[in-house]
C-alpha cells in the first residue's frame, strides 16, 4: 500500500479521487466533481478488461504501478478471467502482436464490429510465407472472397516503399491473406481507372477486415513500425479496508487525441475513418486499435470501452429514422469540408462518394433521391440553406460543380439549423415537416461519368419559386451589390413593381452586371414573354430589427428558468438567474440561432442589444463581437454595450459603470451604441445621473446612444417618461423641444408591442396565492400600454419604428423574429386597418427602421436593400 503522502510527493499533477469500495458497488467523487458517480461491479465489468482479482468481493481491483521513481498509481476495475489478458501481449511488443491480439477480441465479442463474407477489391497483393520469407504479389481477383487489410498512407511516394513492407510484414502477422493499398492497386496515370476504382473505395473501407493508418509525425513522413516498446505495467493486487485515495492519470489517451487531430485534417481519409470497422494507428510512439466497441494503446492492451468515445457518424446506418439520418449527413457534410484535399477541385466528391453510397444503402422502405452533388433531393430544402464558414473566410475558393451545392466551395460550411459545429439548436432540426417559403420545381447535375453516380459533376441546374432576398446598394448611376448573395447566373430579374411606386401598374426590368451589380433599372417593356405578367412581384426595402436582445434570445431552451406571473420585476429576476448559467459556447449557439432566423425572415440590419454587468462581465460582448464578425457578409449588425442593471444605486451600481467604461477602453472599435436602463435604478436622482453619465459618455466617444424608457407607469414615481400615459398637449411640447428640420435633434422612438402587449397581461395567480410585483397588486391592476406608432407619425411628424425586443425569454416567452408578423401585430394593436396604415407599418420595419439606428444617410444617397 502506499500511503497518502506519499503520493502527493510522487503524483503531482494527477487529479485526486476519493474512493469507497464494498462487495457489490464501488463510489469515487473528485475533488473537482459536485457529486459521487456510483458504478456496482457488474456495470464496472464492461468498462476495461484486466487480469487478476481483487482479493475480496465478486469483483476485481487492479492497480497498475508504473516505473519506480516516482511511482505512478493507476486504478480500474473488471471481471475474473480464467487467463491473464495482458500476460500474452506483454511477451510480444510487435505491431503484429498487439493487432492480432485485439483482432481475436473484436471477432470473439464486438457484434457491432462483425462484417460478412468480403469481395476482393479489383486488385489486391497477395500475401504468401515461402521458407519462412515474406513474399508479395499483386493480384486481379474475380469476384473472390476473404478478408483483407487496407492501408492508407500520408506520405511522399518516396518513402513508400519501406513503409509498404512493415504494411505487408502487419497484415501477415496478422494472419490475412490480402491487403490492399490505393497507390499500387489503382493505376495512378490513368484517369479512367482512377474514376472508377476510387468510386469503390468506400466498399474497400467498409468491408477490409481491418485499416491500418500509418501516421507517425505530425507531418506525415512517417512510417510504419514493426515494435512497440514493452509495456511497464506491473500487476499489483491488495485487499482494500475502508476508505483509500487513488489517482488517475491524466489524459491517459491524449497522444490518441493528437494522433486523431493529424489524421482528420486530411480529406480522403474522412471516409476510411467512417467506414472502417477496425483502424490500427502506426504513430510515433504508440500503436492505437480504434473499433466500434473499443479503444486500447500498445502500454495499455487492455483498452478503453468504446462507449465513451465518439462514434462515426455512419455507426448509426442502417436507420429507420429518416429525419434523423438526413440531419446526421449534413453534420457530416460539415465536419468534412473541415479537411483539407490537395486536389480539392476533382476529389471533393469522390473523396466522399462510398459514404454516399452506404448512406443512400441504409434506408429501408424509404427513396432518398437523386444525389445531387452532395445534396439528396429528399432532403432538398434543408440540403440547400448552407452558408461558409465566416471563420474561414481566406480559405474559401469556389471549385467545380452548381453554386447551389456546398461541393462547390474549398473550405468549411454550415447548415442552418443544426448543431455541431455550426452551434444550431436541436430543438430546430426536428422538424421534417417545417414548410418552406419556396418550392424547388427542377433540379437536376450533370455527372462527369455517368457509371458513377456519387462522383464529380460539372454543371448544375435548379428552379426554385419563392421570394429573392438581395442585398443592394445604389451611388448617383450604379447601386452596388452590398452582400454577395446572387447566383452569378442571374442577370435580369424582370417584371417587378417597386416599392416607391407599389400604386403604379408600371413594372420594371432590374439588370445585374457581372460584377454583381445591380447597373440598370429600367421600365419593362415585353408585354408577350412575362411569365408573371399577371401577378408581378414587389421589390421590397429589405427589412431591419431596430433593437433585439442577442444574448438573451431563446433562454427558455436552454434552461429551466421560466415565468409563471408575467411580471415585469419577475423578468427581471429570472433573466439575471439565466445570466448566472451562460456559457460562451450558450451564447454562440443561441445567438447564431437568432441570427440565421432572421436573415431566412428578411432581414438585412439589426441593432444587437449585449448585457455588460456584474455577472457576466464582458463574456456576452466578447462572444457578440465574434458573431458580428463571422455574419458581416450576411447581415450588417451594430452591437449595443448595454447595462441592464443600476449604474448608481444598489450594491453593484460602480462595479456595473466600470463595466462599461472598460468594454469600451477594451473593445470599443466593435461597439456601435451605449444603451442604458434608468427605470431599473433604485430612485430619482439615481436616474437622473444615470441618463447624465450616458449622454457625457456618447458624447465623447462619439456613439450613438439607446435609453430604455417607460416602464415605471405610476405616476407618483415622478417622471421618468411614461410615453404610454402622455396626452397629446404633452407629445406636442415634446415635438418641439425635439425641434424640426436641420436644427432637430437625432431622435427615434422604437415601439416594442409583442413585450409590451405580454407585460401588460394580469397575473396568472389566484388572489390568495398573487405573486404579482408587490402584495397589493391585484389581477388586472398591472395593466401597461405601447406607444400607438402610427398616430405618433401623422399627429406629430416623430420618427417612430417597430422592434421585436425579445423573442424566447421572460420578457417575451415566445414570439417570433419576423418584421412582417410584428407589423401584421401592428395592425390589431394600433387599430391601423387601412392600406395607407398598411404601408406604414411596414416602413416602420424597413426603411423607416432603418434610418432610426443610423442608416438613413444611406438611403438618402440611393443606398437600397431590396426584397424580391
Amino acid at each position: 500500500m502506499f500511503s497518502r503522502g506519499e503520493r502527493r510527493v510522487h503524483i503531482p499533477r494527477w487529479q485526486e479521487y476519493h474512493l469507497s469500495v464494498d462487495e457489490t458497488s464501488a463510489e469515487w467523487q473528485s475533488r473537482t466533481q459536485p457529486a459521487p458517480r456510483r458504478w456496482s461491479l457488474e456495470q464496472l465489468d464492461a468498462a476495461t478488461r484486466v487480469s487478476h482479482r481483487m482479493e475480496s468481493g465478486k469483483g476485481m481491483l487492479l492497480i497498475e504501478v508504473q516505473g519506480c521513481e516516482p511511482a505512478k498509481l493507476l486504478v480500474s476495475f473488471a471481471q475474473r478471467t480464467e487467463e491473464p489478458l495482458l500476460s500474452t501481449v506483454r511477451s510480444d511488443g510487435r505491431t503484429s502482436g498487439f493487432a492480432r491480439h485485439w483482432m481475436q477480441i473484436c471477432d470473439e465479442s464486438h457484434l457491432s464490429c462483425k462484417r460478412t463474407g468480403s469481395v476482393l477489391p479489383t486488385r489486391v497483393i497477395q500475401l504468401q510465407i515461402i521458407h519462412e520469407e515474406l513474399k508479395a504479389r499483386l493480384l486481379v481477383t474475380n469476384g473472390e472472397e476473404a478478408r483483407y487489410a487496407a492501408l492508407k498512407k500520408g506520405i511522399d511516394f518516396s518513402e513508400l516503399s519501406h513503409t509498404f513492407r512493415e504494411a505487408l510484414e502487419i497484415a501477415a502477422g496478422i494472419g490475412l491473406q490480402y491487403i490492399w493499398i490505393d497507390a499500387l492497386c489503382i493505376l495512378q496515370d490513368d484517369d479512367h481507372d482512377w474514376a472508377r476504382e476510387s468510386a469503390k473505395m468506400g466498399d474497400v473501407y467498409r468491408h477490409a477486415a481491418i485499416t491500418i493508418n500509418a501516421f507517425a509525425s505530425a507531418d506525415g513522413m512517417g512510417q510504419c513500425t514493426t515494435a512497440y516498446p514493452p509495456n511497464n505495467l506491473v500487476d499489483y493486487a491488495c485487499r482494500i479496508g475502508g476508505e483509500v485515495y487513488v489517482h488517475e492519470e491524466d489524459g491517459g489517451f491524449a497522444d490518441v487525441y493528437e494522433l486523431e487531430g493529424i489524421i482528420q485534417t486530411r480529406g480522403w481519409v474522412f471516409q476510411e475513418e467512417q467506414l472502417s470497422p477496425r483502424r490500427l494507428y502506426c504513430g510515433k510512439h504508440h500503436l492505437v486499435w480504434k473499433c466500434a466497441e473499443m479503444w486500447a494503446r500498445n502500454d495499455r492492451p487492455c483498452g478503453f470501452s468504446g462507449e465513451v468515445f465518439d462514434k462515426p457518424f455512419m455507426s448509426t446506418y442502417p436507420c429507420s429514422n429518416w429525419s434523423f439520418a438526413y440531419r446526421q449527413w449534413r453534420r457530416m457534410v460539415q465536419s468534412y469540408t473541415r479537411h483539407n484535399l490537395t486536389y480539392a477541385a476533382k476529389d471533393k466528391l469522390p473523396a466522399i462518394s462510398g459514404l454516399a453510397a452506404v448512406f443512400e444503402q441504409g434506408f429501408p422502405g424509404h427513396h432518398v433521391g437523386d444525389y445531387l452533388g452532395g445534396i439528396w433531393r429528399g432532403d432538398i430544402y434543408r440540403g440547400l440553406l448552407w452558408y461558409r464558414d465566416g471563420n474561414a473566410i481566406d480559405r474559401d475558393r469556389r471549385i467545380e460543380g452548381p453554386s447551389w451545392s456546398w461541393a462547390s466551395w474549398d473550405g468549411p460550411i454550415n447548415f442552418v439549423f443544426e448543431d455541431d459545429d455550426a452551434g444550431w439548436p436541436a430543438r430546430m432540426t426536428w422538424q421534417p415537416q417545417r414548410k418552406y417559403p419556396c418550392k424547388v420545381r427542377e433540379a437536376s447535375t450533370t455527372l462527369m461519368d455517368p457509371d458513377n453516380k456519387y462522383g464529380r459533376v460539372s454543371s448544375g441546374r435548379i428552379v426554385v419559386k419563392g421570394k429573392v432576398l438581395m442585398n443592394a446598394g445604389r451611388s448617383k448611376d450604379q447601386v452596388l451589390l452590398s452582400r454577395s448573395t446572387l447566383s452569378p447566373a442571374i442577370q435580369t430579374v424582370s417584371n417587378v413593381r417597386l416599392h416607391s411606386h407599389s400604386r403604379d401598374p408600371t413594372t420594371y426590368d432590374l439588370t445585374f452586371s457581372n460584377e454583381q451589380t445591380l447597373s440598370s433599372i429600367a421600365p419593362h417593356t415585353d408585354t408577350n414573354t412575362s411569365p408573371n405578367k399577371s401577378s408581378p412581384p414587389l421589390a421590397l426595402p429589405a427589412l431591419t430589427h431596430p433593437h433585439i436582445h442577442l444574448d438573451k434570445a431563446y433562454i427558455h431552451n436552454s434552461t429551466t428558468i421560466h415565468p409563471q406571473t408575467g411580471s415585469f420585476q419577475e423578468a427581471l429576476t429570472l433573466t439575471t438567474q439565466a445570466k448566472a448559467t451562460f456559457t460562451e459556447a450558450d451564447l454562440h449557439r443561441r445567438g447564431e440561432w437568432l441570427l440565421s432566423e432572421s436573415i431566412l425572415n428578411g432581414v438585412t440590419a439589426l441593432r444587437a442589444f449585449i448585457e455588460i454587468d456584474n455577472t457576466v462581465h464582458h463574456k456576452c460582448l466578447t462572444t457578440a463581437i465574434h458573431l458580428k464578425h463571422s455574419w458581416r457578409n450576411h447581415c450588417h449588425i451594430q452591437l449595443v454595450a448595454f447595462a441592464q442593471d443600476p449604474l448608481f444605486s444598489g450594491p453593484n451600481g460602480q462595479a456595473n459603470r466600470d463595466l462599461m467604461n472598460s468594454a469600451f477602453t477594451d473593445h470599443g472599435a466593435h461597439i456601435d451604441v451605449l444603451g442604458v436602463t434608468p427605470y431599473v435604478e433604485s430612485d430619482l436622482e439615481s436616474a437622473k445621473k444615470n441618463i447624465q453619465w450616458a449622454i457625457t459618455t456618447a458624447w465623447q466617444l462619439d456613439k450613438h446612444l439607446d435609453f430604455h424608457l417607460d416602464y415605471h407607469l405610476d405616476p407618483t414615481k415622478g417622471a421618468l417618461v411614461w410615453f404610454t400615459l402622455f396626452g397629446g398637449d404633452e407629445w406636442e411640447r415634446l415635438k418641439l423641444e425635439i425641434g424640426a428640420g436641420e436644427d432637430a435633434l437625432q431622435v427615434s422612438f422604437v415601439g416594442l408591442p409583442s413585450s409590451d402587449l405580454y407585460m401588460a397581461a394580469p397575473p396568472l395567480s389566484s388572489p390568495s396565492t398573487s405573486a404579482c410585483d408587490s402584495k397589493e397588486d391585484a389581477v388586472g391592476d398591472r395593466v401597461r400600454g405601447t406607444i400607438r406608432v402610427p398616430d405618433l407619425i401623422r399627429r406629430y411628424g416623430l420618427d417612430v419604428v417597430l422592434g421585436v425586443n425579445n423573442v424566447g425569454n421572460a420578457f417575451t416567452p415566445w414570439g417570433s423574429v419576423d418584421p412582417v408578423a410584428l407589423a401584421c401585430l401592428g395592425v390589431g394593436v394600433y387599430q391601423a386597418g387601412t392600406v395607407e396604415d398598411a404601408e406604414l407599418l411596414y416602413e416602420c420595419v424597413s426603411t423607416r427602421a432603418r434610418a432610426a439606428i443610423g442608416l438613413g444617410e444611406e438611403e438618402e444617397n440611393g443606398l437600397r436593400d431590396f426584397e424580391y
